[in-house]
Protein backbone atom coordinates (compact mmCIF):
# COMPACT_ATOMS: atom_id res chain seq x y z
CA UNK A 1 0.00 0.00 0.00
CA UNK A 2 1.23 3.56 -0.62
CA UNK A 3 1.80 6.31 1.79
CA UNK A 4 -1.18 6.89 4.00
CA UNK A 5 -3.49 9.72 3.21
CA UNK A 6 -3.19 12.34 6.03
CA UNK A 7 -4.62 15.41 4.40
CA UNK A 8 -7.85 16.54 1.90
CA UNK A 9 -5.41 17.70 -0.45
CA UNK A 10 -3.26 14.67 -0.57
CA UNK A 11 -6.66 12.54 -0.76
CA UNK A 12 -8.06 14.86 -3.45
CA UNK A 13 -4.66 14.96 -5.96
CA UNK A 14 -4.05 10.68 -5.46
CA UNK A 15 -8.22 10.30 -5.45
CA UNK A 16 -9.34 13.08 -7.47
CA UNK A 17 -12.20 15.04 -6.38
CA UNK A 18 -15.37 13.74 -6.00
CA UNK A 19 -17.49 14.22 -8.79
CA UNK A 20 -19.43 17.19 -9.45
CA UNK A 21 -23.18 17.26 -10.09
CA UNK A 22 -24.71 18.35 -13.17
CA UNK A 23 -28.26 19.25 -14.29
CA UNK A 24 -30.26 22.46 -14.24
CA UNK A 25 -28.43 25.59 -12.51
CA UNK A 26 -28.94 25.09 -8.70
CA UNK A 27 -31.83 27.17 -7.09
CA UNK A 28 -31.43 29.25 -4.07
CA UNK A 29 -31.77 26.61 -0.81
CA UNK A 30 -34.80 27.25 1.64
CA UNK A 31 -34.45 28.86 4.80
CA UNK A 32 -36.17 25.48 5.78
CA UNK A 33 -33.52 23.18 4.11
CA UNK A 34 -31.00 25.67 6.02
CA UNK A 35 -32.49 24.87 9.50
CA UNK A 36 -32.64 21.35 8.72
CA UNK A 37 -28.71 20.90 8.40
CA UNK A 38 -28.03 23.40 11.48
CA UNK A 39 -30.43 21.08 13.22
CA UNK A 40 -28.20 17.79 12.11
CA UNK A 41 -24.63 19.93 13.42
CA UNK A 42 -23.51 17.45 16.50
CA UNK A 43 -23.36 21.27 18.27
CA UNK A 44 -21.97 20.74 22.05
CA UNK A 45 -21.91 17.19 21.76
CA UNK A 46 -17.92 16.28 21.65
CA UNK A 47 -17.30 19.99 20.70
CA UNK A 48 -13.37 21.05 19.53
CA UNK A 49 -11.32 19.59 16.69
CA UNK A 50 -12.22 16.21 15.26
CA UNK A 51 -9.31 14.53 13.81
CA UNK A 52 -8.43 11.46 11.05
CA UNK A 53 -5.97 9.06 12.30
CA UNK A 54 -4.18 6.30 10.53
CA UNK A 55 -3.29 3.39 12.08
CA UNK A 56 -0.87 0.39 10.50
CA UNK A 57 -2.22 -3.53 11.01
CA UNK A 58 -1.66 -4.18 13.69
CA UNK A 59 -1.31 -0.86 16.09
CA UNK A 60 -5.22 -1.11 16.20
CA UNK A 61 -6.89 -4.52 14.42
CA UNK A 62 -5.38 -6.92 12.33
CA UNK A 63 -5.72 -4.73 9.28
CA UNK A 64 -5.15 -0.67 8.60
CA UNK A 65 -7.85 1.43 9.15
CA UNK A 66 -8.74 5.05 9.35
CA UNK A 67 -9.97 6.57 12.68
CA UNK A 68 -11.96 9.73 13.38
CA UNK A 69 -10.91 10.45 17.07
CA UNK A 70 -11.85 13.35 19.33
CA UNK A 71 -8.81 15.51 19.49
CA UNK A 72 -9.45 16.68 23.55
CA UNK A 73 -10.78 13.63 25.32
CA UNK A 74 -9.03 11.16 22.52
CA UNK A 75 -12.80 9.78 22.10
CA UNK A 76 -13.41 6.69 18.99
CA UNK A 77 -16.21 8.68 17.06
CA UNK A 78 -15.85 6.69 13.67
CA UNK A 79 -13.57 3.79 12.22
CA UNK A 80 -12.92 3.52 8.49
CA UNK A 81 -11.08 0.73 6.27
CA UNK A 82 -8.09 1.67 4.76
CA UNK A 83 -9.67 2.40 1.53
CA UNK A 84 -11.49 5.10 3.01
CA UNK A 85 -9.11 7.90 4.15
CA UNK A 86 -11.22 10.50 2.21
CA UNK A 87 -14.44 9.80 4.21
CA UNK A 88 -12.73 9.98 7.57
CA UNK A 89 -10.90 13.27 6.72
CA UNK A 90 -14.36 14.20 5.71
CA UNK A 91 -15.72 13.75 8.16
CA UNK A 92 -13.53 15.15 10.39
CA UNK A 93 -13.25 17.96 8.33
CA UNK A 94 -17.06 18.76 8.18
CA UNK A 95 -17.22 18.61 12.05
CA UNK A 96 -15.49 22.33 11.48
CA UNK A 97 -16.36 23.33 8.49
CA UNK A 98 -20.37 23.10 7.59
CA UNK A 99 -20.93 25.58 10.85
CA UNK A 100 -18.43 27.54 9.18
CA UNK A 101 -20.50 27.51 6.28
CA UNK A 102 -23.85 27.86 7.64
CA UNK A 103 -22.24 31.45 9.63
CA UNK A 104 -21.32 32.87 6.23
CA UNK A 105 -24.48 31.33 4.60
CA UNK A 106 -26.24 33.74 7.36
CA UNK A 107 -24.32 36.60 6.72
CA UNK A 108 -24.20 36.52 3.12
CA UNK A 109 -27.84 36.40 3.42
CA UNK A 110 -28.11 39.34 5.90
CA UNK A 111 -26.10 41.47 3.44
CA UNK A 112 -28.04 40.08 0.39
CA UNK A 113 -31.56 41.62 2.28
CA UNK A 114 -29.61 45.19 3.35
CA UNK A 115 -28.66 45.74 -0.82
CA UNK A 116 -32.35 44.82 -1.77
CA UNK A 117 -33.70 47.30 0.73
CA UNK A 118 -30.79 49.69 -0.86
CA UNK A 119 -31.76 49.25 -4.15
CA UNK A 120 -35.43 49.82 -3.57
CA UNK A 121 -35.13 52.92 -1.92
CA UNK A 122 -32.57 54.22 -4.58
CA UNK A 123 -35.47 52.79 -7.06
CA UNK A 124 -38.24 55.10 -5.43
CA UNK A 125 -35.73 58.26 -4.69
CA UNK A 126 -35.31 57.48 -8.95
CA UNK A 127 -39.29 57.61 -9.73
CA UNK A 128 -39.38 60.83 -7.35
CA UNK A 129 -36.69 62.50 -9.67
CA UNK A 130 -38.18 61.64 -12.74
CA UNK A 131 -41.65 62.35 -11.55
CA UNK A 132 -40.07 66.15 -10.39
CA UNK A 133 -38.83 66.60 -13.91
CA UNK A 134 -42.29 65.69 -15.28
CA UNK A 135 -43.68 68.43 -13.33
CA UNK A 136 -41.01 70.92 -14.16
CA UNK A 137 -41.89 72.60 -17.79
CA UNK A 138 -38.42 72.20 -19.15
CA UNK A 139 -37.21 69.08 -17.21
CA UNK A 140 -37.03 66.32 -19.43
CA UNK A 141 -36.19 68.43 -22.46
CA UNK A 142 -33.09 69.45 -20.42
CA UNK A 143 -32.03 65.91 -20.31
CA UNK A 144 -32.17 65.94 -23.84
CA UNK A 145 -30.60 69.25 -24.53
CA UNK A 146 -26.81 67.77 -26.07
CA UNK A 147 -28.55 66.10 -28.60
CA UNK A 148 -30.42 69.59 -29.61
CA UNK A 149 -27.38 71.17 -29.75
CA UNK A 150 -27.07 69.82 -33.43
CA UNK A 151 -30.05 72.14 -33.85
CA UNK A 152 -28.11 75.50 -33.03
CA UNK A 153 -25.99 76.72 -35.80
CA UNK A 154 -22.24 76.35 -34.73
CA UNK A 155 -21.07 80.08 -35.10
CA UNK A 156 -23.78 81.15 -32.84
CA UNK A 157 -23.14 83.12 -29.60
CA UNK A 158 -24.99 81.14 -27.18
CA UNK A 159 -23.17 81.62 -23.74
CA UNK A 160 -20.33 83.93 -21.96
CA UNK A 161 -17.99 82.78 -19.73
CA UNK A 162 -15.66 84.13 -17.43
CA UNK A 163 -11.97 83.77 -18.51
CA UNK A 164 -10.66 80.91 -16.78
CA UNK A 165 -13.14 79.36 -15.20
CA UNK A 166 -15.77 76.75 -16.30
CA UNK A 167 -19.24 78.31 -15.59
CA UNK A 168 -21.58 79.93 -18.11
CA UNK A 169 -23.87 82.34 -18.00
CA UNK A 170 -26.87 82.69 -21.16
CA UNK A 171 -26.92 85.60 -23.56
CA UNK A 172 -29.74 87.20 -21.33
CA UNK A 173 -27.97 87.32 -17.51
CA UNK A 174 -24.76 88.22 -19.22
CA UNK A 175 -26.00 91.24 -20.62
CA UNK A 176 -24.53 94.39 -20.12
CA UNK A 177 -21.38 92.81 -18.86
CA UNK A 178 -18.74 92.78 -21.74
CA UNK A 179 -15.66 90.71 -19.25
CA UNK A 180 -16.98 87.50 -20.75
CA UNK A 181 -16.11 85.07 -23.40
CA UNK A 182 -18.36 84.42 -25.88
CA UNK A 183 -19.15 80.69 -26.58
CA UNK A 184 -21.10 79.34 -29.53
CA UNK A 185 -22.86 75.38 -29.46
CA UNK A 186 -19.73 74.00 -30.45
CA UNK A 187 -17.79 75.16 -27.87
CA UNK A 188 -20.71 73.47 -25.58
CA UNK A 189 -20.49 69.95 -27.46
CA UNK A 190 -22.12 68.80 -24.16
CA UNK A 191 -24.77 71.58 -23.38
CA UNK A 192 -24.66 73.85 -20.08
CA UNK A 193 -26.91 75.52 -18.05
CA UNK A 194 -26.66 79.09 -16.66
CA UNK A 195 -25.06 79.55 -13.20
CA UNK A 196 -27.31 82.33 -12.65
CA UNK A 197 -30.89 80.95 -13.66
CA UNK A 198 -30.43 77.68 -14.12
CA UNK A 199 -31.48 77.44 -17.63
CA UNK A 200 -30.02 75.31 -20.37
CA UNK A 201 -28.12 77.64 -22.60
CA UNK A 202 -28.61 75.57 -25.87
CA UNK A 203 -32.62 75.27 -25.55
CA UNK A 204 -32.70 78.90 -25.20
CA UNK A 205 -31.05 79.42 -28.24
CA UNK A 206 -33.27 77.05 -30.37
CA UNK A 207 -36.03 78.55 -28.95
CA UNK A 208 -35.15 82.24 -29.45
CA UNK A 209 -33.80 83.51 -26.23
CA UNK A 210 -30.12 84.24 -27.29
Amino acid sequence: MSEPITNLEDAVRELGALPMPVGPTPQPMSAERLQEIAECQPGEWYSGEWRSQFMEAGEYSKYSVYLVVHAESGTLLAEFPDWAGPLALFMADAHDAVPELLTENARLRARVSELEAERHSTNEALDDAVQALRERPDGITRLIAPTQALRVDADRIVAHRPPGVTVVYCTICCRGNDQLDALTSADLPDGGVCVSCDRDVLLMAEQGGA
